[in-house]
């Protein structure tokens, strides 16, 4: 079964990303994951017995919880993530990436090296 990525947020203070998902017979669904990839609205996800497919490429991700969606939930997640582009994405810089534990920023920022003991450079 396919699923719909309609919004994802991310917390900063753990690398966790949360993304809410559609299937395409209107389940909605909260996945929490890690990853190298950033969920971004309309990438389309196929779970296979070995891994998942994202966009059609085979892709590592880390699944700790699935939960059904609901609106207040999703709205208290986006509320407590201190990640400044959770709520203002246009935004020209970041001053929280010296904290930051994502693997892999998506608004393309330099994360914390000291966290992951790597330079990432703004893509």
């Amino acid at each position: 079964m396919a699923w719909k990525v309609m919004s994802s947020i991310i917390c900063p203070d753990t690398g966790i990303v949360y993304s809410s998902i559609t299937s395409m017979k209107l389940l909605k669904l909260i996945i929490w994951y890690e990853s190298d990839v950033y969920l971004y609205p309309g990438d389309i996800i196929t779970p296979t017995q070995s891994g998942v497919i994202i966009n059609g490429r085979f892709q590592r991700l880390t699944l700790y919880n699935v939960s059904p969606y609901r609106k207040n939930f999703w709205l208290e997640l986006e509320d407590k993530m201190s990640c400044p582009y959770n709520r203002h994405p246009s935004a020209g810089t970041c001053h929280y990436s010296h904290q930051c534990r994502a693997q892999k920023c998506p608004h393309g920022f330099v994360t914390n090296p000291h966290a992951l003991n790597v330079v990432r450079m703004r893509h």
